[in-house]
C-alpha cells in the first residue's frame, strides 16, 4: 500500500506541476513554485492531505460493489455509520486543505485568509479566499459520497492483464473529462447551496479571528455577484482535487490487485476457501484464472495423485473451493427470489356465469380469513402498527429486486471459479497439462 501513496503523491505533484505550468505560460514555473522554500509548506499540505484521502480508501476498499436497498438507505448508513461520519471528516478536511494549498501556491490577490482593510485601519477577512475553500471542502464531501456510495471505492480487476501503467494510461482522458464534468455539477450544487447557507460562514469566522467589514462589504458579500472573480478558481481547483484523488485510488486499486504469487496448490486452495478476508480470497481466485491459462507445470501439481493412495486431493482441494462458491451464489439466489410474490396462493374463484353467485366452502374460507386478518390486526398495537406504515413507505420500503441485485453483486468470484475449472477441465482434455 506504501508503494500506492508514494505513486499517488507523485502523480499528484505532476499533475499540478502541469497546471503550474499552463497557469504561469512557462515550462520552468513549476520547479521556482514547488522547489521554493516559502511553499514547502503548501507542498507538505498537499502530501499529507493525499496520504490521508490514500489511507480512508484502503480502509474502505471494497470488492463487491455497492447496491442501494432503498431511497433512504444512503442516508441512514451515513447517519447511523461512525466509520462513514469520520470518513466524511477526513474528506471534507482534505478537500479544503488542497483548495487552500492550491491557492497559495498559485498566488495571486487571494491567497489569505486575512488581508488589510481598504477604508478603516484593521484586518479585514478575504471573502472570496474563503469561498474557494469552502468550494474544496464540499468537493471532498461531494468524493466522499462518489467513494461510499457511487462505488467509488470499488477495486475492480481488470478485464485484460496489463500493466498498472498501461491501465492508467487508458483511463487518463476518461479520468480528465468526468473530472471537468464533476467539478462543474460540484459548482452548480455549492453556488446554490452557498445561497440560504455559505454566507452564515463568514459572519461566523469573522466572529472568530474578530475581523471586521469593509464599507457596505456585509450587506453585499452574501450575493454570489462578487464571487464571480474567483467562481473559475474553484471549479479549477476542483477538478485538480477530483483528478488527484482519482488517480491517487486508480493507483491504490492496481497495487492492491496485484497478483499475488501462490506458487503451492495446498496453500492456493487454502486461500481460495479463507472467508476471513475477501481481498485475500478474491486474489486467490484471480491467481487460479493465471495457473488454469498460463501455468502448466502447476496445472500438472493440480491432477497429481498423492503418494502414497493415489488420491486427487489437490483436485478435489481446488474443485471443491470452486464449485462451494458456485453452490453459495445459487443458494443466496435462490433464497432472494422466494420472496417474490406468487399468482398460484389464495386465488379467488372465477364465476363461469354473469349471474353465477360463489357459495360453499370457499366462501366460507374466504369470510374466515377476512375475519382472522381484522382480528389480528387489532390485536397489535399502536407502535406495530404505526412500524408497518413506516416500512410499508416507498421512502423507507427496500426496493423490490434489491436482494437480487445484491447476491449478483457478489458474481466476481463466481466468474473466476466457473473461467478456472472450464479451462483446467479443458486443458486436462486436450492433453495440454
Amino acid at each position: 500500500m506504501y508503494e500506492g501513496l508514494g505513486r499517488g503523491c507523485l502523480l499528484q505533484f505532476v499533475v499540478l506541476a502541469a497546471f503550474l505550468a499552463v497557469a504561469n505560460v512557462s515550462p520552468l514555473a513549476p520547479f521556482s513554485v514547488l522547489l521554493s522554500p516559502s511553499s514547502w509548506f503548501y507542498d507538505l499540505l498537499v502530501a499529507s492531505s493525499v496520504v490521508g484521502v490514500g489511507h480512508l480508501f484502503a480502509r474502505h476498499v471494497s470488492m463487491t460493489p455497492h447496491v442501494r436497498r432503498s431511497p433512504l438507505s444512503d442516508v441512514a448508513a451515513a447517519v447511523t455509520d461512525p466509520r462513514l461520519l469520520l470518513s466524511l471528516l477526513g474528506h471534507a478536511i482534505a478537500g479544503g486543505l488542497l483548495a487552500r494549498s492550491y491557492l497559495g501556491l498559485l498566488g495571486g490577490p487571494h491567497n489569505a485568509l486575512v488581508r488589510k482593510c481598504a477604508e478603516e485601519a484593521g484586518r479585514c477577512l478575504d471573502h472570496q479566499h474563503l469561498f474557494v475553500v469552502l468550494a474544496g471542502v464540499f468537493s471532498g464531501a461531494r468524493l466522499w459520497h462518489t467513494m461510499h456510495f457511487e462505488n467509488g471505492n470499488l477495486a475492480e480487476f481488470p478485464a485484460v492483464a496489463l500493466s498498472g501503467g498501461a491501465q492508467l494510461r487508458l483511463r487518463w482522458s476518461s479520468i480528465v473529462r468526468a473530472s471537468l464534468a464533476r467539478a462543474l455539477h460540484n459548482a452548480k450544487w455549492f453556488c446554490l447551496l452557498y445561497l440560504p447557507f455559505g454566507y452564515r460562514v463568514h459572519y461566523n469566522a469573522t466572529a472568530v479571528f474578530r475581523l471586521r467589514f469593509d464599507r457596505d462589504e456585509e450587506a453585499t458579500f452574501p450575493f454570489l455577484a462578487v464571487f464571480v472573480s474567483v467562481i473559475p478558481y474553484a471549479v479549477v481547483f476542483d477538478a485538480l482535487v477530483t483528478v488527484s484523488v482519482r488517480l491517487l485510488k486508480e493507483v491504490l486499486a492496481i497495487t492492491l490487485l496485484k497478483p499475488v504469487a501462490i506458487d503451492s496448490v495446498e496453500q492456493l486452495a487454502a486461500a481460495m476457501k479463507d472467508k476471513k478476508s475477501d481481498w485475500l480470497r478474491h486474489l486467490a481466485f484471480q491467481r487460479f484464472v493465471d495457473v488454469a491459462t498460463s501455468s502448466r507445470q502447476m496445472r500438472e501439481e493440480i491432477f497429481t495423485l498423492s503418494q502414497p493412495g493415489g488420491h486427487p486431493r489437490n483436485w478435489d482441494g481446488i474443485s471443491g473451493a470452486a464449485l462451494q462458491v458456485i453452490d453459495e451464489f445459487v443458494d443466496e439466489l435462490n433464497k432472494s427470489c422466494q420472496n417474490a410474490p406468487s399468482t398460484s396462493a389464495a386465488t379467488a374463484p372465477v364465476p363461469t356465469h354473469p349471474y353465477q353467485r360463489i357459495v360453499g366452502p370457499a366462501g366460507a374460507n374466504n369470510n374466515s380469513a377476512v375475519k382472522g386478518t381484522s382480528s389480528g390486526a387489532k390485536s397489535k398495537g399502536f407502535l406495530d402498527q404505526l412500524a408497518d406504515r413506516v416500512l410499508k413507505n416507498p421512502l423507507f420500503a427496500a426496493y423490490a429486486d434489491a436482494k437480487v441485485r445484491m447476491v449478483f453483486a457478489k458474481s466476481q468470484l463466481v466468474i473466476f471459479a466457473v473461467e478456472g475449472i472450464i479451462t483446467v477441465e479443458y486443458e486436462a482434455c486436450n492433453k495440454h497439462v
